[in-house]
This record gives C-alpha cells, sequence and structure tokens, in this order.
C-alpha cells in the first residue's frame, strides 16, 4: 500500500507539472520545475520505453543502476539493460499494460538477489491510443528481508505454541492422574487413621490395666527384686517373644542387640525409675523409653514394635511430658540416660 501511495503521488506530480508545461495558469507562489529534473530526483527507478520495448528515456537512478549514461542507454531494448535477455522478459508488466491498456505491476529478483517491484503503465496520445510504456521500480529488497523474517518468526511462534500446547496436555493428563491417585491414597489414609484409633483405643484400655498393676508392684518394698524384676519384664520378654516370632535374620539380629543391652543393664536403676509414681509412665512408654534411650530412631522403634511412627512419636511427647521436658530444648536420650 505505501508503494502504491507513493506510486500515485508520483503520477499526480508528474501530471501537474504536464499542466504547468502546457500553458496553464499557476499560481505565483509555485515554481516551475522542469520535468527531466523532478524526475532525476526520484528515488524510484523510471524508464520510457517503446512499444518494441527499446528504452526512450531514463531518469538518473536508472542510468546509475545500468552503468551507463543518458545517450548510452537511450535506444537499447530494455530486457537487455536491466536482464541481460535476448527477448522480452516472462510476465513483463510494461507490455502487459500496451496490450490491454491497464496498469500491471510484479515483483522480480535480479542478479544480486535484489527484490523490485515493477510498475508498468500505458502511455497514450491525445487521441487515446498506446503509443509506448512507462516503467516505474521500487527496490523492495529491505521490505522482503523483512517479510521474511516476519514470517520465520510468526512461524517460529507457531512452533512454540504447538509444543506449549502440546506441553501443557501431557501436563493435564499427568495432573489428572496425579489427583486420582491422591484421591485413592486419601481414602486409604482415612482408612488406616481409622483403625489406628481403634488401635489406639484398645492400646489406651490395656494403658489403664498396666497402671493398675504398676501401682500394685510399688508396694514392693524390695528394690532389687523390684528393679530386675522390672527389668526382666519390660526388658527381656517382649523382645525375646518377637525373637521367637520374626523370620528376618536382619530383624533377629536387631532384637538380639536390644535383648544384650537390656541384659547388661538389667540391674540399672533405668526401668525402676521410670515406673515412680513421680513420672507414671505407662509399659508402652517404658518400653519405648528404653529404646530411645538406646539410641533407635522414631521408624526403627515402630518396626521393631510393629507400630506407625506416628505412634511412636506420640508415645515420646507423653515421655517428655511425664518427664517435665515439655516446651524445652533438652534431648529426649539425654535425659533418659540421666536415669540409668
Amino acid at each position: 500500500m505505501e508503494f502504491k501511495n507513493e506510486i500515485r503521488s508520483l503520477r499526480e506530480s508528474v501530471g501537474e507539472t504536464d499542466g504547468l508545461s502546457n500553458g496553464s495558469r499557476k499560481p505565483e507562489s509555485i515554481i516551475s520545475v522542469p520535468k527531466e529534473t523532478l524526475l532525476n530526483n526520484l528515488k524510484e527507478l523510471m524508464s520510457h520505453e517503446s512499444k518494441d520495448m527499446k528504452i526512450l528515456w531514463a531518469n538518473r537512478v536508472a542510468c546509475e543502476r545500468a552503468g551507463m549514461t543518458i545517450d548510452e542507454i537511450v535506444g537499447r531494448y530494455c530486457y537487455t539493460v536491466w536482464a541481460g535477455r535476448t527477448e522480452p522478459c516472462p510476465d513483463c508488466p510494461v507490455l502487459n499494460a500496451m496490450e490491454k491498456g491497464q496498469p500491471h505491476e510484479t515483483e522480480v529478483f535480479d542478479e544480486n538477489g535484489n527484490a523490485w517491484l515493477i510498475h508498468g503503465y500505458p502511455i497514450r496520445d491525445s487521441k487515446g491510443n498506446i503509443t509506448s510504456g512507462m516503467e516505474i521500480a521500487i527496490d523492495i529488497t529491505d521490505r522482503k528481508r523483512t517479510e521474511e523474517s516476519l514470517q520465520q518468526y510468526r512461524d517460529h511462534l507457531e512452533e512454540l505454541v504447538k509444543s506449549r500446547t502440546l506441553e501443557l496436555s501431557k501436563k493435564n493428563e499427568e495432573l489428572l492422574k496425579e489427583m486420582k491417585g491422591r484421591i485413592y491414597i486419601e481414602k486409604q489414609l482415612k482408612k488406616r487413621e481409622q483403625e489406628l484409633q481403634e488401635k489406639s483405643r484398645y492400646l489406651e484400655e490395656v494403658n489403664i490395666a498396666l497402671r493398675v498393676l504398676l501401682k500394685q508392684r510399688e508396694k514392693d518394698k524390695q528394690e532389687l527384686e523390684e528393679n530386675v524384676l522390672t527389668n526382666m519384664r519390660k526388658s527381656l520378654l517382649p523382645y525375646l517373644e518377637k525373637v521367637r516370632n520374626v523370620r528376618a535374620s536382619a530383624d533377629r539380629d536387631i532384637y538380639l542387640d536390644i535383648l544384650e543391652s537390656s541384659m547388661k543393664s538389667i540391674v540399672s536403676p533405668f526401668y525402676r525409675n521410670m515406673t515412680l509414681k513421680q513420672f507414671n509412665l505407662t509399659p508402652k512408654e517404658i518400653e519405648v523409653a528404653n529404646l530411645v534411650k538406646e539410641g533407635n530412631t522414631t521408624k526403627e522403634i515402630a518396626g521393631l514394635l510393629i507400630l506407625s511412627p506416628r505412634t511412636i512419636d506420640l508415645h515420646r511427647l507423653h515421655i517428655r511430658g511425664k518427664l517435665g521436658l515439655k516446651s524445652k530444648n533438652i534431648n529426649l536420650r539425654s535425659s533418659l540416660l540421666s536415669y540409668s
């Protein structure tokens, strides 16, 4: 559109100049400029051609591109000067304009790869007969390169959009699968939580019963007998039972190590201290406390006692509270070792 407007303005300018040169009245503010000077100052290549395609006149830009003077270029065939051909160019816009009586245009590339937009216009005499043609060529190399760059950028953007759309589609599928998986896991967790609550209620009932028994045993007067019996009951017997039932050799070795450690401390005051009224620890809390004292982690204790890590953490929390360690930055194992 920009080039067509420029051509339209050029044609109007030429028309106005012709009117002035024919003696029409002009305002005093307009300075008369010779037609040849006006056309020689255009940046477009312009040549006037006969019906047999010989150059009748060419402006300065056309002569410079051909590397000839005006005297050298006049009389030569335009297709020889511009394209080095021996016959008219295919789909020549100037020939088409002279044959059909209408302006024509086409885009061509020269030997250097430069792009040109060529306009052909018919020239008529006073009777309306077509006598010759006018060729106006505009170098559109920069515009074509810009269009190619824009097209490449558009293609690149389309590829990015396609790639991103495919990626998002895959992500959506993955998210849907993940959501289904999470829903299933949540159901299983709720089911497991209900089971743990039932076990917790059962264990609480057992702990109440055990506390009653411990209160009875506190009446024992002989400290050594109480210490030995309590240690054996709480430290050795549970693991002997586990050793009998366990199948994996690795787990059996762990229980044997615990048994060995417990046997070494069987006469220690740890179990007796843990059963004092001032602490009021349940049997299971004493068992957990002993395993913590021996340096076992929550996960390891959970595996040994066949309980969940959450339950072990709850026992540890209760032990800290009963030992007066709640809200204190004191290591539980270090505190338990002090009672050994």
